[in-house]
This record gives C-alpha cells, structure tokens and sequence, in this order.
C-alpha cells in the first residue's frame, strides 16, 4: 500500500493513477483444492457476505480502469465481504 501511494504520488503529474485491490476470501481452485468444500465452508461462516468470486475483483478493477476511476489514485479498495474494515 506504501508503493501504492509513491507511485500515486509521482505518477499523477503524468496522468498515470495507482490504485491497490486488497482482496478476501475469494473462491478459487487452489482455495477449495487446500481447504476442501467442509473448510471453505466454515472459512464462509467468518465473512459476513460469504467467499468472494473472482468476479468481484474484476467488476472493481474494471471500474478503477474504466471511467469511474479518473479521478481516484492512491486508494486501497478492499474487497473482502466484510471480513476487514479499514
């Protein structure tokens, strides 16, 4: 996140916007490979809007990416279901 905003910092005189995605709990193959459906079920129980899907970050960086982004640098957008709050 450090890097984030030097990047940001040094990069915005050129147009050029830094943002970190800190993602949760997201539902993968290599998730359900180590921690097997029981594990990732219980792991769920702690997260107030469940596991994530990969999805969700896509939808986040396509907004940093797109339009919606222009005037957001140096920003650390969690998503993580609730588990963590800044």
């Amino acid at each position: 996140m450090g890097l984030t905003k030097t990047l940001a910092r040094t990069g915005a005189p050129f147009g050029i916007r830094v943002n970190c995605i800190a993602p949760g709990i997201i539902e993968t193959d290599l998730l359900n490979k180590t921690h097997g459906i029981d594990g990732v079920a219980k792991i769920a129980e702690g997260v107030p809007l469940g596991i994530g899907q990969p999805r969700d970050i896509g939808l986040a960086v396509a907004f940093l990416a797109g339009e919606g982004g222009n005037y957001i640098t140096g920003a650390t957008i969690d998503i993580n279901g609730g588990l963590y709050f800044r």
